[in-house]
């Protein structure tokens, strides 16, 4: 493996620990092989060259760019599905995290039983907990019919696939039970530091529409790190998940946190 990639990961995970200008002194104590500090200099000035760093005020450290840091998260955040002990088990992890916001949803996972078209006019799902009524679409009545047995979660997500974005929404609501929102402060301190992404995605971000209706995986706007994804609690209830905060927050201990607990 090249050493100017490990210096660069292991400086990047330095950073986020501690949030301040990483020098070559304090990168060798943390790195896994021998290399001397002019070697690692010698590598601070060419991926300062290269755009992957850059030196801030008269420290003698580097902190990683934009570019470098999405790079690494484009590593590190893969998973799309996490399991929790509990809700509160997710709270307390979070909690530890405090600079992070997070919001979450909690769905009854309740699966399809059969479907009953009534006269043309509508489609009554019928699943475990109840009855969602649906206007009448001979292609989702024989959409649905492929799909009987499947969570209303999971029914959800394949309208979204293929473009049904309102009966989608409609059928999350309709099982959700629980949404909340933690580390609030963290959202309004980007809001004050980009207003025109506030202005635009501030209100459907804290009313939980974003969170039912973006694909899962990890997103990007300018400095701000988006990551959204599923979440097994237990037989009874699914959920979902979204991150967001700084590109240099600790991602890596709040996922510790959860898989901790």
């Amino acid at each position: 493996m090249d050493k100017r990639y490990i210096v660069l990961q292991s400086l990047i995970e330095e950073y986020i620990e501690t949030n301040q200008p990483v020098s070559s002194k304090r990168l060798q104590e943390r790195l896994p092989i021998s290399i001397s500090s002019a070697t690692i200099r010698y590598y601070f000035k060419q991926l300062t060259e290269k755009g992957y760093l850059q030196k801030e005020h008269a420290s003698s450290g580097r902190i990683p760019t934009s570019i470098s840091l999405k790079q690494f998260w484009l590593h590190r955040l893969r998973s799309k599905n996490i399991k929790i002990d509990s809700i509160d088990a997710l709270r307390e992890a979070i909690a530890k995290t405090e600079n992070i916001f997070c919001e979450f949803a909690v769905y009854e996972n309740v699966r399809l039983q059969h479907i009953e078209p009534f006269k043309r006019r509508y489609i009554v799902a019928v699943f475990e907990n109840g009855e969602f009524l649906i206007p009448y679409s001979e292609r989702v009545e024989q959409f649905l019919k492929k799909h009987i047995g499947k969570s209303a979660f999971e029914l959800s997500e394949l309208f979204y696939g293929v473009g049904l974005v309102s009966l989608a929404k409609a059928l999350k609501e309709s099982v959700k039970e629980n949404f909340e929102l933690l580390n609030v402060h963290e959202i309004l301190e980007l809001a004050q530091e980009h207003e025109q992404w506030a202005k635009r995605d501030l209100p459907v971000l804290l009313s939980g529409e974003q969170l039912i209706s973006q694909e899962s995986g990890l997103h990007f706007y300018e400095d701000i790190l988006t990551y959204k994804f599923t979440i097994d609690i237990d037989e009874k209830r699914y959920g979902e998940m979204m991150l967001m905060g700084h590109l240099f927050r600790n991602y890596q201990k709040l996922l510790k946190n959860l898989h901790k607990e």
